[in-house]
């Protein structure tokens, strides 16, 4: 598991957008935000769900989140969204 974030400079009125799966280790945040973690550190998070993890690489270029947990596999898909390579060259860079 991958986690990706957009430069974001939280203050405790800021809203972080996340994305998330149902199910697997994504799930993480979650029950984080259940158990009241992000509240207790000064972070409102709205959690956008994704279906698949090229949606969520997606979403994470696009802005549409500022974090977001990827499966290593859709790493250089990521990467090559960022830096316009092909996913097959985006890690000689």
């Amino acid at each position: 598991m991958a986690l990706g974030a957009a430069a974001v400079d939280a203050q405790a009125t800021d809203l972080v957008k996340m994305q998330v799966y149902q199910g697997g280790p994504q799930i993480l945040p979650l029950i984080a935000g259940k158990q009241g973690f992000f509240g207790k550190n000064d972070l409102q998070v709205e959690f956008v769900p994704v279906a698949t993890g090229p949606q969520a690489a997606n979403a994470l270029v696009s802005g549409s989140v500022e974090v977001g947990i990827l499966a290593p596999a859709n790493v250089p898909r990521y990467w090559s969204l960022t830096c316009g390579l092909p996913p097959s060259e985006a890690f000689s860079v």
